[in-house]
């Protein structure tokens, strides 16, 4: 069975947070590319999305720089491989063995980053997005209604629409 692996991009090297990476490559073990897909939830707080494209593509394996707790824990719960890479450029054959050291094998969802809403701190920068209060996040950071219809995603960037936690 050939193992697949994916790769969050940016440019030529491994992007420095998951979720937020431009597209995803996805490779076999002799390092040929199979896919390259833009990510689908690039921008969004809806990241349900992303479990969804890899196992659509076959991956087993996924290296990553940095990853949150919650996205890591629903990687591992679905039985995927989860490595760390030291540095943001690594050759493919670094990332498609680990015999030069230079990957660590993630094995716990506490080993990804703590997320700022659980800390309590809101999101600060570029659209000054703020946590929704506790009860008002459905599934995927995505906000129900009482009947259980997504209404859309916290931390909407379009200026005239509303973050549901604002409503």
């Amino acid at each position: 069975m050939t193992i697949i692996t994916a790769i969050p991009m940016n440019d030529d090297h491994i992007a420095g947070h998951f979720a937020k990476a431009e597209r995803f490559v996805f490779v076999d073990e002799q390092g040929s590319t199979l896919a390259e897909i833009a990510n689908p939830v690039a921008g969004n707080e809806c990241k349900s999305a992303l479990a969804e494209l890899l196992q659509a593509q076959g991956a087993r394996r996924i290296v990553l720089k940095n990853i949150g707790s919650k996205m890591l824990g629903k990687l591992l719960g679905s039985g995927l491989a989860v490595y760390q890479a030291s540095q943001g450029r690594l050759a493919m054959a670094d990332m498609l063995s680990n015999e030069s050291g230079n990957l660590t094998e993630l094995t716990s969802a506490e080993q990804g980053s703590a997320s700022r809403c659980a800390e309590g701190a809101g999101h600060h920068g570029k659209g000054s997005r703020q946590c929704a209060p506790r009860g008002r996040l459905g599934k995927g950071g995505c906000c129900k209604s009482a009947s259980g219809q997504q209404q859309g995603c916290q931390g909407n960037r379009q200026h005239d629409h509303k973050k549901c936690c604002e409503e």
